[in-house]
């Protein structure tokens, strides 16, 4: 598990204990799960472009500023910012989706 992660757990971010270690024990499975998914995908993809991706990663960084999207045009800037990216985003989906608060619970709790 990454370290933002644990600090957003420890943050305050989610109160009870239970759903803290349902969030822990769920993330350590998902980043096993999202390392496959992400070299399975990259499998099928062009070659990442590192260059390309630091620019895209960091035009995003600046959108909020600029207002304007950059371009996802390069496929190696895409590869990159999905093996980069992919793990987060679909955590976040996730840490959602098991909340407390969401009523029925999904399936994902069950083993």
């Amino acid at each position: 598990m990454s370290k933002e992660r644990e600090e957003e757990l420890k943050c305050g971010v989610h109160d009870c204990k239970q759903q803290r270690d349902t969030l822990l024990d769920f993330f350590q499975f998902h980043d096993k799960l999202a390392d496959m998914v992400v070299e399975l995908m990259l499998s099928q993809l062009d070659p990442v472009n590192d260059n390309e991706s630091k620019h895209l990663i960091s035009a995003l960084h600046l959108v909020t500023k600029l207002g304007e999207m950059p371009s996802f045009g390069d496929a190696g800037a895409r590869s990159g910012y999905l093996r980069r990216r992919f793990a987060h985003r679909s955590s976040c989906v996730a840490a959602m989706l098991l909340h407390q608060a969401v009523e029925p619970r999904p399936a994902l709790t069950k083993r």
